[in-house]
């Protein structure tokens, strides 16, 4: 939905594919956590047909997937769909693309979300960071360029200016600046300290049970200061440690 250019949007089998994965996957989960064995290795098996189907189908060897867009690319690696040697040739391939259309964005809503959590994680942080930061049309830095107080529905902005379609660059800042990831029964902390920002701070609110706040900065002896504040009844850990409630932590990261 709403890429840079209609004539050239993603497949729909091959998102809906992934999804429909992600979503058998989560169902065994579920089945797995509330006991019901025979349900979770029904969907176990049903997941494992999915991703069998969707590496036949779409995935073509060296790196290109489907109609080889960056929605494509960024989807089978999202959702860990294709082997690890075949992942790492896919994520080269993204990341070349990107830096190829100086990190203007090519993509949809769901691009929009699979793109930049996948140049991270294998790797890129650096030009995830850039597509958000750059502002030549299309992005969302040219979106503030053009004054924009709100995201948009569409990146020409001639629809909606007041729409959560590309709004998962906030979910994007808490997971790797930020460093709080979710997990089942407790959060992990791990950050991301881009080459091109000096310092980040963000505050987490989960209902019910706490606030997180984590913060850094680089100092001048090239080191990172890291820093986890815990209120409430949260159980978080970085590396291995346990943040107490009700403390503040700091960490010296060479």
């Amino acid at each position: 939905w709403c890429p840079v250019e209609h004539f050239r949007m993603t497949k729909t089998e091959i998102t809906s594919t992934a999804n429909y994965y992600d979503i058998v996957s989560k169902m065994a989960f579920f089945a797995a956590h509330l006991g019901k064995k025979d349900d979770e290795k029904f969907y176990l098996e049903l997941a494992e047909k999915i991703k069998n189907a969707f590496n036949r189908e779409f995935v073509k060897g060296n790196g290109i997937v489907g109609d080889d867009t960056w929605a494509a690319l960024s989807c089978a690696l999202f959702f860990d769909l294709v082997p690890a040697k075949e992942a790492e040739l896919i994520a080269a391939r993204l990341v070349g693309k990107v830096r190829e259309n100086a990190h203007r964005a090519d993509f949809g809503i769901l691009g929009a979300k699979y793109v930049p959590h996948v140049l991270v994680r294998y790797g890129y942080a650096d030009d995830a960071l850039k597509m958000f930061t750059q502002t030549e049309y299309p992005g969302w830095g040219n979106w503030v360029k053009c004054g924009a107080t709100t995201l948009w529905e569409t990146w020409s902005g001639l629809h909606s200016r007041n729409h959560i379609m590309f709004g998962d660059v906030a979910n994007w800042c808490f997971e790797y600046p930020g460093g709080i990831k979710m997990c089942f029964d407790h959060v992990e902390l791990e950050p991301v300290f881009f080459t091109e920002l000096e310092h980040f701070e963000c505050s987490y609110k989960i209902p019910d049970k706490g606030t997180i706040s984590t913060s850094w900065q680089r100092r001048d002896d090239g080191t990172v200061e890291f820093s986890v504040s815990v209120s409430g009844n949260v159980e978080v850990r970085y590396r291995d440690e346990i943040i107490k409630s009700g403390s503040t932590e700091t960490f010296v990261i060479k």
